[in-house]
């Protein structure tokens, strides 16, 4: 006996093949997107963490090694925010920390302190980095322009609670 073909069956089966191939071909391609763009995302990040050229490294540690060049690269009145601030009271006013209240800043070890730092270049003249402790919760950020070949600290925040 002749077994009767049933188009639709088999269009429906062949519907299901092509769809569950194209459902395995795009979790293939998401996997790939991702691993190439954190593989990149790392690579970027080790260029970049001292800025965008190679005098932001000596700068940053001088900077942190002597009191006096420090406050000669702080744009005073600086912009920021006091300690224990978060961003709903900043909205209602501005901060700003003068140089007789400046307490100088020294650089850190990650492993003794639990606070790490990442060191971003936002454009070819500014860098951003940001301190932040074990949790995740709270941070520091610094933010350093180039002006007539000298790098300055123009923005400063205590520890903060961050927003994400």
């Amino acid at each position: 006996m002749k077994k009767e073909f049933n188009y639709f069956e088999n269009f429906s089966a062949k519907n299901r093949f092509v769809k569950n191939s194209y459902v395995v071909l795009l979790l293939l391609l998401l996997i790939g997107f991702i691993s190439c763009k954190s593989d990149s995302k790392e690579t970027h990040q080790e260029r970049e963490v001292f800025g965008p050229d190679e005098s932001f490294a000596p700068f940053y540690d001088k900077f942190h090694s002597d009191s006096v060049y420090q406050l000669a690269h702080i744009n005073f009145p600086l912009q920021g925010m006091p300690q224990r601030m978060d961003s709903t009271n900043l909205a209602k006013q501005d901060f700003f920390w003068d140089k007789e209240s400046w307490v100088i800043q020294h650089d850190f070890d990650e492993k003794e302190t639990g606070f790490t730092k990442s060191i971003n270049a936002v454009s070819p003249t500014m860098v951003e980095e940001k301190i932040v402790d074990r949790s995740g919760q709270y941070g520091i950020v610094r933010r350093f322009i180039k002006l007539n070949d000298e790098w300055y600290l123009i923005y400063f925040s205590g520890l903060v609670e961050l927003t994400h």
